[in-house]
Parts: structure tokens; sequence; C-alpha cells
């Protein structure tokens, strides 16, 4: 299964952490999805995928992941996303097929742009932390 990842994902140590292994020997390529921007979720610091028209978000296309690892990634996304797959393009130009999490509603978006180098400096360790906590006690993945 391609999973295309546009937030903290991207971020090899929350890739390994949500997936309890890491998938650096997976085949990983930049791209983009067009008619969205990344966005703050509203009272939160991690990354929302909403609508735009002349929108372009770079992401992470992860190729090979298993029905497992999709479920995980799933209950790790929770309620407020849903999974959907979209039409990214490659480097080269070309497009491919790959699942993408969007929210529900987008009411739960902010209107603040998310920079993943921004997040790593000030948001990363604690994500991190809360992400381990909730492996431990049963409610992520």
């Amino acid at each position: 299964m391609n999973f295309c990842f546009f937030g903290t994902l991207r971020d090899d140590d929350v890739l390994a952490a949500v997936l309890g292994r890491t998938v650096l020997r997976r085949p990983r390529h930049a791209a983009w999805l067009a008619g969205y921007r990344c966005v703050t979720f509203r009272g939160a610091t991690f990354p929302a995928l909403v609508a735009h028209a002349d929108g372009k978000v770079p992401g992470l296309l992860v190729r090979g992941l298993t029905r497992l690892d999709a479920a995980v990634l799933d209950r790790f996304e929770g309620a407020a996303y849903r999974r959907r797959q979209l039409s990214v393009e490659l480097a080269d130009g070309k497009r491919e097929g790959a699942f993408v999490y969007l929210l529900r509603r987008s009411s739960s978006a902010s209107e603040v742009d998310w920079d993943l180098e921004h997040w790593r400096k000030h948001h990363k360790q604690a994500f991190l932390d809360a992400v381990q906590h909730m492996k431990r006690h049963g409610a992520a993945g």
C-alpha cells in the first residue's frame, strides 16, 4: 500500500514511533498534492490538509506499507481524519495513487500555515513523548 504523508509523519522518528519500526528501507519519494494547503489543526500543533484551489503541499510518498501498518496509521490519525486515495505528483512529473489523511470537518482547521521545520524545532519532542505515552497505555497503534 502506498501512503503519502504531509505532516508529522514525514519525520522519520515520528513514523517509526507510530509504526513501532523504522521504514527507512521502504521506497520513499518526495511528492506533492495539488489543490490543498497544509494548516495547523485548530487548538493544536499538528497539521491538517484543507482544500485550496491554488495550493500545492509537499509530502513524502512511502510505498509498500502493509494492511497492519494502515490499521495502525488509521488508529493514530483518529476520528478527526479519514483515509482517502488521491493522486500525488512525483519529482519526475509522474502521478501515482496513494492514501492520504484528510480532515472529516474543515472547521477543525485554522488559517495558520503549518511548517515541518518549525514543528520539529518547537514541538517534535513533546509530540514523540505523547506518542510513546499513548502506545504504552494502549491509546495508539
